[in-house]
């Protein structure tokens, strides 16, 4: 036989149609000619300029004879030309839309509140789209470990206070947004959630620097707030996993950074000074005690001068880190779910701060502070959740 564009003959020829008939094309002449195989009729084809050529389904081409034998409709997206059965019909403000299912598969989500396909700019996560996201859970959300926003001030300075509280659902039974909308509804821009690695399928709900007094003023919302993560099955105490961090203004430490330096140091000898007391009051074991709060390991010859040159450089997993410039984090207490525990310890560490920022004379004072007189200073102060708290844990002395 001939073929059809060389003239020459040869004793094995491919048959490719086009609109008018077919031609016989060798195999050198057979690619000079850009035939395409169509997956429909099982024949090959023209390509090029002779004739239409149309993916219908993915990779898959037809054609021109058999699209007119199918069942066709046009992507609505990328204007292609589809069988009937590989298009999905979605609904964008009511009105109907054909969209093809390699554009579904690159471009849209499903909303399982709606039963509905949506564009990705139309796509809030966990599996909603932005309209039942915002019905479902409001202005709630669970920002990222590194996200931190700008600072909201609550309540008159220069002592702030920001509490790190987390959560978890070590079974993973929970929705952890509808417990970030629990949080939202209760403590509203006061606070905001976050990511945090170390928990099962938990968050951490984090204050914006607030004083004591704003902090307390809210007691009323903690309580309500706790008992309704409870009843969702939340946990923090007893999921074994979480953690409650208080952050203190390093400007109220003193007004320049060698009275600061002077105070941190203070204070850091008395957490160390009384660890035995910290741990019993802080509800871990030791073994979590030391794995995220360990201490800096005071000697009988230190002093706060040289406790505090021991926890130069070390890094954020001990009981006071220093790591955050604006900050003196008090990592040591287990989480809790429980106002007057929470409020307890928000009291004792305002106490500890106390103590290490107003009593007067060299650091050989702060040496001779003994437990007795951090809980006389919970008398004095009225901090009744404190002092029941220390009562109960057989942690209050009296000289």
């Amino acid at each position: 036989m001939i073929c059809h564009h060389c003239k020459k003959e040869h004793e094995d020829l491919t048959p490719v149609y086009h609109r008018e008939g077919k031609y016989y094309f060798c195999s050198e002449c057979f690619f000079y000619y850009d035939c395409y195989y169509c997956t429909h009729c099982d024949r090959y084809w023209v390509g090029g300029t002779e004739t239409d050529v149309t993916s219908y389904r993915g990779d898959e081409l037809a054609c021109p004879d058999c699209i007119e034998d199918m069942h066709t409709v046009y992507c609505d997206d990328c204007e292609r030309l589809c069988e009937e059965d590989f298009i999905i019909v979605i609904y964008r403000e009511g009105t109907p839309y054909a969209v093809c299912r390699d554009c579904i598969d690159e471009n849209y989500y499903y909303c399982l509140a709606c039963d509905n396909y949506v564009h990705a700019n139309d796509y809030a996560g966990n599996d909603l789209c932005v309209d039942c996201h915002h019905e479902r859970y409001g202005t709630a959300e669970i920002l990222s470990y590194w996200t931190k926003p700008s600072p909201l001030f609550y309540g008159d300075g220069p002592l702030y206070f920001g509490i790190e509280l987390e959560i978890d659902d070590p079974r993973c039974e929970n929705d952890r947004l509808s417990g970030a909308k629990i949080v939202h509804d209760f403590l509203g821009q006061y606070a905001y959630c976050k990511d945090d690695g170390s928990l099962t399928n938990g968050f951490e709900i984090v204050t914006h620097p607030s004083s004591y007094e704003y902090h307390y003023s809210r007691r009323s919302d903690w309580e309500s707030l706790f008992s309704s993560l409870a009843a969702d099955g939340w946990k923090s105490h007893d999921a074994g996993t979480c953690g409650l961090h208080i952050h203190i203004s390093r400007d109220a430490f003193g007004d320049d950074e060698n009275e600061r330096t002077y105070n941190i140091a203070k204070f850091l000898f008395l957490v160390e000074k009384h660890y035995n007391k910290m741990l019993r009051f802080s509800r871990r074991t030791a073994s979590d005690m030391e794995r995220w709060a360990e201490r800096y390991g005071l000697e009988p010859h230190d002093t706060p001068a040289s406790l505090i040159e021991k926890a130069k450089g070390k890094d954020r997993y001990h009981i006071v880190n220093f790591s955050n410039r604006q900050t003196v984090e008090i990592r040591a207490f287990r989480g809790t779910l429980n106002a007057e525990t929470f409020f307890a310890t928000l009291q004792l560490v305002k106490v500890l701060f106390r103590v290490a920022t107003e009593r007067e004379g060299a650091f050989k004072s702060i040496c001779e502070v003994e437990w007795t007189y951090i809980c006389k200073m919970a008398e004095l102060s009225n901090y009744e959740e404190l002092v029941s708290y220390l009562k109960r844990r057989d942690l209050y002395e009296t000289a």
